[in-house]
């Protein structure tokens, strides 16, 4: 959100880990994460892209998958 001088929506979550080439990397228990956020309002979350595992269910929340912090920008641009 600094890099465009935006912030991000209210209602928006990104989780994982920034690498320092700026690939997204998955985190421990992003499945009990994307849970709980949906539970506290969060309605669209940016993630890595996970190969394989089980996706949470999630009902009134929208997953964008990302591979680098560059297509994250380009989600929310």
């Amino acid at each position: 959100s600094a890099h465009m001088g935006r912030q991000l929506p209210g209602n928006c979550l990104v989780l994982g880990e920034l690498g320092l080439l700026g690939e997204l990397r998955p985190i421990a228990q992003m499945g009990q994460r994307l849970t709980e956020a949906e539970r506290l309002g969060f309605a669209r979350a940016l993630t890595p892209n996970v190969r394989g595992g089980s996706k949470p269910r999630l009902k009134h929340m929208t997953l964008d998958a990302c591979r680098s912090i560059d297509d994250a920008i380009a989600i929310l641009a």
